[in-house]
This record gives C-alpha cells, structure tokens and sequence, in this order.
C-alpha cells in the first residue's frame, strides 16, 4: 500500500510540474503583430487614468466631434465610432484584422497606443496636425498598463 501511495504522489507532483511548465511558457507571438516600445513611467494628465475621464476629456471630443468626426456615427474608420461610452470600451476591447485594438496589461502591442505613437503622420491618430499630447498618450499607456478596466 505504501508503494502505490508514493508512485501516485510522485506521478502527481511531476503532473503539476508539467502543467506549471506549460502555463509559464510564454504564448506564441501573433503573426503580424506589430509592437511599440512605450514606457509607463510618464506623466498622465488623469490620476488614476480611467475609462470614463479618457472618454469624456480626450475619445470623445477628439474623435468623434469638434476637430475630428473620424470616429463619429457617419465617419467610423476602422469600425469604431466614439459617440456612446460603453459601447467605445467594447469597441476598443475587440479587435480588427485578427489583431486586439487593446490588450489589457500590455500597451505597447495594442494598436490603440501603435496609431498612437507612430510616427508616420498618414496612420498617426488623431490625424492632423495636432496629435494628442504626451500626458494624453500617457493616460492611454497607463490605462492599459493597469489592465484597462471599466
């Protein structure tokens, strides 16, 4: 009886061993997926940087009315339209092209912060002259760094 007891706690631990292995193995990279280095350590403009505060004070007069109606009902580029809170958090939490728009914890690979920071004033968001500034960039780097909550 004694031998059965520790084969099945060996069998047990090397199982556990194996399954802590597979979870910690970092996934695949994405095909396609397009990183940017950003930093969180900067200066936002909202402390914390909420959903709410970065929707009322920079999403929506930004994009969806004022100087950009990009992102309103009659302009939604990329599929997103700015005009309804809750359904911006949605929006912006799905994806395009296979690709996450953001992803949770990790700002640098999300196509909101890559339109963000490129340098390329053709795919840079907003378009125009006037990109969002650094503190408004930060809010949206910290938002999604802290998970990107609701």
């Amino acid at each position: 009886m004694g031998g059965r007891t520790s084969w099945f706690s060996a069998g047990r631990l090397a199982l556990a061993a194996l399954l802590l292995s597979a979870c910690s193995t970092p996934p695949e990279p994405t095909p396609g997926l397009t990183c940017v280095e950003v930093t969180a350590e900067c200066s936002p403009l909202y402390t914390p940087p909420e959903f709410t505060t970065l929707y009322t004070k920079i999403l929506h007069p930004s994009c969806a009315t004022g100087q950009s109606t990009c992102h309103s009902r009659g302009g939604s580029k990329g599929g997103l339209v700015f005009e309804d809170e809750e359904q911006s958090y949605g929006l912006l939490l799905g994806q395009i092209d296979g690709r996450k728009r953001v992803i949770p914890g990790d700002p640098g690979c999300s196509i909101l912060i890559e339109r963000l920071e490129i340098n390329d004033a053709d795919l840079r968001m907003p378009p125009g002259p006037d990109p969002l500034s650094a503190g408004e960039r930060c809010d949206f780097v910290q938002w999604i760094t802290n998970g990107a909550p609701r």
